[in-house]
């Protein structure tokens, strides 16, 4: 049976504030409906939720904002319950020199390298502490 679920979202809906100012929100929502899904799919299954990463040059663009705050809005979540997992991308969200030129899109040799060691060091992490071990992901 399926051990471990992640979701990894992406960033386009929290960029519709001037249509929708709620838009933030309404991705939180939809988020939670993915993760309560996923629960009822894989009812054994831990669940990670991947932190979304920033977009663009401008960290503090309206749409970075929301990213941060939704972000918070998962984090919180993901701390409440036992069954999910937060994984950060701390360095991704630091250094833009790990994106394409576009500054959206990850460099698939150094920016994907380093997401996928931040999930497997969480995961990592997060079953030490649960169970001891020391094997696994």
């Amino acid at each position: 049976s399926t051990e471990l679920v992640i979701i990894h979202v992406g960033s386009n809906d929290l960029d519709n504030t001037k249509a929708r100012p709620d838009s933030k929100d309404i991705c939180v929502d939809q988020t939670f409906k993915v993760i309560d899904s996923a629960k009822r799919s894989f009812p054994n299954a831990r669940i990670a939720m991947s932190q979304v990463l920033p977009r663009g040059m401008n960290i503090n663009s309206r749409l970075n904002r929301n990213i941060v705050s939704y972000n918070d809005a998962i984090e919180r979540a993901c701390v409440q319950d036992k069954k999910l997992t937060y994984i950060r991308h701390r360095l991704l969200s630091e250094d833009r020199s790990l994106y394409k030129a576009d500054a959206i899109h990850i460099k698939p040799d150094t920016g994907v390298r380093l997401l996928v060691a931040d999930v497997k060091r969480t995961l990592r992490h997060q079953q030490q502490a649960t169970t001891g071990h020391q094997d696994g992901y």
